[in-house]
């Protein structure tokens, strides 16, 4: 650190560069920029075998449906591994 004289003051560090905000998709796409890639992939439900073969684990697709209340996932791949669950009613 230099030293300076007395009553002399040493120039201050530059200042933070700005926080770059947001955008939310609707700004972005009203101004026609490209929405960012998803940040993670869609739901992987797990389904528990006796034989833990590689049908294991089935594609869950989000989002509510009307009809359903209280179902929030629809199985997207492996529907067929989860046949004998819609078997019981």
């Amino acid at each position: 650190v230099p030293s300076a004289a007395p009553g002399l003051l040493l120039p201050s560090p530059p200042p933070p560069p700005p926080c770059a905000a947001m955008a939310t998709l609707n700004q972005m796409h009203r101004q026609g920029r490209p929405a960012p890639p998803p940040r993670k992939p869609g739901p992987t439900l797990g389904r528990p075998q006796i034989k833990g073969g590689e049908h294991h684990i089935v594609l869950g697709q989000g989002g509510r449906t009307q009809d359903l209340p209280g179902v929030k996932l629809t199985v997207v791949r492996g529907k067929f591994d989860c046949a004998h669950v819609q078997a019981k009613k």
